[in-house]
């Protein structure tokens, strides 16, 4: 008895422990503020998307620097220094997780060739990047299929599949089973 109430007392404060750190989608009003404070808003089509830096060794899962160059369909929002106007073309720096790779928090960034966006920026240390990753880039035309940049690996894209029909899977493997036990008990009475 004095086990069971250790145990659930442990239970209860590894609970409490880890409650803060699970991470959620940020609050729109903290996205809100991240875009009214961007100094650059713009609406465009995203006309290449290619590989800067892969980070995947140093982070431990998969993970890209990429850089995409957006023509420019309309400025909402720039500074006053920036040379750029409308039908002009843009670098925009970017950080990519797969959206295979399970992550907590905010929204990824999603972009293919095609894809037409509305983008709130910041000038960062590799040039203009997203105010907050991919809670500032809203889709207006969103292309499809779409092609990961970083394929997902075979074994990852079982293992999703049977988790994710996991009923099927049991059902099929008791059938399996009962099969099985019927040949076996056919075979047995033969003999």
């Amino acid at each position: 008895m004095k086990k069971t109430k250790i145990l659930l007392f442990a239970f209860m404060l590894l609970n409490l422990v880890m409650a803060p750190l699970v991470f959620a989608a940020p609050p729109p009003t903290e996205v809100l503020e991240f875009k009214e404070k961007s100094p650059l808003h713009v609406i465009g089509q995203v006309e290449e998307d290619v590989l800067l830096i892969d980070e995947t060794e140093e982070r431990g899962y998969s993970s890209q620097i990429r850089t995409m160059q957006l023509r420019i369909d309309k400025i909402i929002k720039k500074p006053p220094n920036l040379g750029r106007k409308s039908g002009e073309s843009l670098n925009i720096v970017y950080s990519y997780v797969p959206s295979w790779v399970p992550m907590e928090g905010g929204a990824k960034m999603d972009i293919v060739v095609g894809d037409q966006i509305e983008i709130w920026l910041e000038l960062g240390d590799k040039g203009w990047e997203p105010s907050y990753g991919g809670e500032t880039v809203n889709h207006v035309k969103y292309i499809e299929p779409r092609k990961e940049p970083i394929p997902e690996p075979i074994h990852k894209r079982v293992k999703r599949n049977i988790e994710g029909n996991l009923e099927l899977v049991i059902f099929g493997g008791l059938v399996f089973i009962l099969l099985l036990m019927v040949v076996l008990q056919k075979f047995f009475r033969k003999n």
